[in-house]
């Protein structure tokens, strides 16, 4: 069985791959550990459900489905950054 690595290990190969997608899931650590240990790595932390709470309030409840990608788009592309963590994804 393969020993895992630390994050900052996985953060470093992960930047090397075409293909970027990381899943996290806590299995021994709490979360706040390991967001700290994301935010010590310099990669801004993003909270989905909220982000889509405050922007599709003020769009009718017939139009928020096709709203979702532009409003995540705009808001990934407003960090500048080469990774993000997303979180509170529902």
């Amino acid at each position: 069985m393969r020993r895992p690595l630390s994050l900052a290990s996985e953060f470093k190969l992960f930047r090397s791959k075409r293909h970027k997608l990381l899943f996290i899931i806590p299995k021994e650590q709490p979360i706040a550990q390991i967001q700290r240990e994301i935010e010590g790595q310099n990669i801004p932390t993003m909270n989905t459900s909220l982000i889509l709470s405050e922007q599709l309030r003020q769009i009718p409840p017939d139009r928020r489905p096709y709203e979702v990608g532009k409003i995540l788009k705009s808001a990934i592309l407003q960090t500048n950054s080469d990774a993000i963590c997303l979180y509170h994804n529902e």
